[in-house]
């Protein structure tokens, strides 16, 4: 039910999961995750009510679509608390259908907006 999410390590390199919940699981103890994009949160489901956030040094995007019944746009605003960036996608729904080109063009922003010397600091610290 959830789509996907990426991470970005210190070293550059992009790690992805089928599943926005299951990314979160598998980044929560990874140091070199420099940046964290996750799609479709299914925080109404049993298996996105006990996802960790990423850190709140971790640059990240969650996006939702507005529609979005499996883990509506109110469930991922509680969920941040304020922690990281969230973005609504107008009229999706958990698939983002229709609005697949907004989508990339939100991912491809965000991922843009990302400062190399953090990407590089991360990658030293790991070393």
């Amino acid at each position: 039910m959830g789509r996907a999410a990426l991470g970005v390590t210190g070293t550059g390199a992009v790690e992805a999961w089928f599943g926005s919940a299951v990314g979160l699981k598998a980044s929560a103890q990874d140091s070199r995750l420099a940046a964290f994009v996750a799609l479709g949160l299914p925080l109404a489901t049993e298996s996105g009510r006990l996802v960790p956030r990423p850190p709140a040094s971790v640059p990240s995007l969650f996006i939702v679509g507005e529609n979005d019944a499996f883990g509506s746009p109110a469930d991922l605003q509680r969920f941040l608390a304020g922690t990281h960036r969230m973005v609504v996608i107008p009229g999706a729904d958990h698939f983002f259908e229709g609005q697949l080109e907004l989508l990339g063009e939100t991912i491809s922003d965000f991922l843009a907006s990302l400062p190399a010397v953090s990407v590089r600091a991360a990658s030293e610290t790991s070393a």
